[in-house]
């Protein structure tokens, strides 16, 4: 059974009693640290039996509570393999389906579902307030895949406030970038697995001269996640070999919008000037 199957079973799990109920929102919302818990620590964090705990292992098809273990610690290993060990893996597994369409929507569903229940309100809030209202300037990076994510805020954040950079991730121009930081500054980093060394450098560098990070990742454990601020997990398992940018995008959104309704006034003014000079520089063509 892999991660994918395991919530899929969630979902399919009907008329549940009100333990078997908390246990299934439990393991929907911990399932990445499912592989490390036990019968015990389930139970004391639920407030359900150990009996119960077991008996809805074997709901899941699971005659004891260590070959589900073992099946959720293999994921956890697959998730950190390169993607050429993961096609390797793949193509050995024969799989037949070509409902690829199909597929990649139902995981992201998933996705979306889980950056949902793991982003509370209060806590994207506090995430659009530090964003908006930094009185420095607001950074953004992100290496290889994220880089795309990066540039898409980079892009909407330009036109709610000024003072937004996009770090180029050319590792050569990356100092020149950074040597004006400055503890009013904020930091989003845009990061998944694979994570990569020269994203945890810029953080790194950004805590030490006393600026603000605002961490999305796929990974609430992933490297430099302890010194970050505000820690936002955007779950990116994909159906195939690749990870997926679907919750990633879905939370960036979420936070330009909260951004405009927190600036409000501000980016009325904004959007009205920039408008402007795209119609003098004839930015886009002519509708119709």
């Amino acid at each position: 059974m892999t991660e994918f199957d395991l919530l899929e079973t969630l979902g399919r799990l009907d008329r549940l009693t009100r333990s078997e109920a908390a246990l299934a929102r439990f393991f929907r919302s911990t399932h990445r640290q499912l592989a490390f818990e036990t019968v015990s620590s389930i139970s004391a964090k639920t407030g359900v039996s150990k009996a119960t705990v077991v008996r809805f292992i074997a709901k899941l098809g699971f005659d004891r509570f260590s070959d589900f273990q073992k099946r959720l610690q293999a994921e956890v290993m697959r998730r950190l393999e390169s993607p050429t060990k993961a096609f390797a893996q793949y193509r050995r597994g024969g799989k037949s389906s070509r409902d690829y369409l199909g597929q990649s929507i139902r995981q992201a569903l998933l996705n979306l579902e889980e950056a949902r229940n793991a982003i509370p309100f209060d806590l994207l809030m506090k995430a659009a307030r530090l964003l908006a209202f930094s009185p420095g300037s607001v950074y953004v990076t992100g290496q290889i895949t994220s880089y795309g994510q990066a540039h898409f805020f980079w892009v909407g954040a330009m036109y709610l406030r000024p003072g937004v950079r996009l770090l180029d991730h050319a590792q050569s121009t990356l100092p020149c970038q950074m040597a004006d930081v400055t503890p009013d500054d904020v930091l989003l980093a845009v990061t998944r697995r694979r994570h990569t060394r020269q994203t945890q450098r810029v953080i790194a560098h950004f805590v030490q001269r006393g600026a603000k990070v605002v961490l999305l990742t796929d990974d609430i454990d992933a490297p430099s996640a302890a010194s970050a601020a505000i820690r936002l997990l955007a779950p990116a398992n994909g159906a195939f070999v690749f990870v997926s940018a679907c919750a990633a995008m879905a939370v960036i959104d979420a936070l330009l919008w909260a951004m405009a309704d927190l600036l409000n006034e501000r980016v009325s003014e904004r959007l009205q000037g920039i408008e402007r000079l795209q119609n003098d520089f004839d930015t886009h063509t002519a509708p119709g």
